[in-house]
């Protein structure tokens, strides 16, 4: 399945499978950014400027960084057995349609942010490892947002929130009638 890049204001694909994924320039330009921070900072040691190594050092590890985010986007691939989502930082989470009860947008109180939230049926609860089935974090996630969970790393896939939500809660409608 190979992975469509979106850009915002493109419509979403409306059949199985697909797969979003992040562009990859926002992550390479600042990639750029951060190796060119660096050589200043390597430049400043080389005329005995202390400062210097900070410079070096955390804008090369910003470097090597946002290298391996440019090669491994965030993903969400949406299939006929369910979704998986995941990004260079977290393990890739696996949910079938089963498990889910409804996707719902969850607010972020700062910088105006939506996340794709999920609520878990009964089976999720019970099926999916922890912190999915019913721990504490579980607990707090749902006190705090509404929803059990939220997939990883999906404001960068180019998808108004809202419409992702949308369509992924249609995709599950559309399942629970077929099974």
């Amino acid at each position: 399945m190979e992975p469509v890049t979106r850009r915002r204001g493109h419509a979403l694909p409306e059949e199985v499978p697909f797969t979003l994924a992040e562009s990859r320039r926002r992550p390479g330009g600042l990639a750029v950014i951060a190796a060119a921070l660096a050589a200043v900072g390597v430049s400043m040691i080389l005329d005995g400027n202390a400062l210097g190594w900070l410079l070096a050092v955390f804008f090369g590890a910003a470097t090597l960084v946002l290298a391996a985010m440019t090669l491994h986007p965030p993903q969400l691939q949406v299939t006929e057995e369910g979704l998986t989502a995941g990004s260079l930082f977290s393990r890739p989470v696996e949910m079938r349609w089963h498990h889910i009860d409804e996707f719902v947008t969850i607010r972020l109180p700062y910088r105006g942010g939506t996340m794709v939230g999920v609520r878990y049926s009964e089976d999720g609860t019970r099926e999916l490892p922890a912190p999915a089935g019913g721990s504490r974090s579980t607990a707090l996630s749902h006190s705090l947002t509404g929803a059990d969970a939220a997939l990883p790393a999906t404001s960068g896939l180019g998808a108004d929130t809202d419409d992702l939500v949308a369509l992924l809660n249609r995709l599950l409608a559309e399942r629970r009638t077929a099974g």
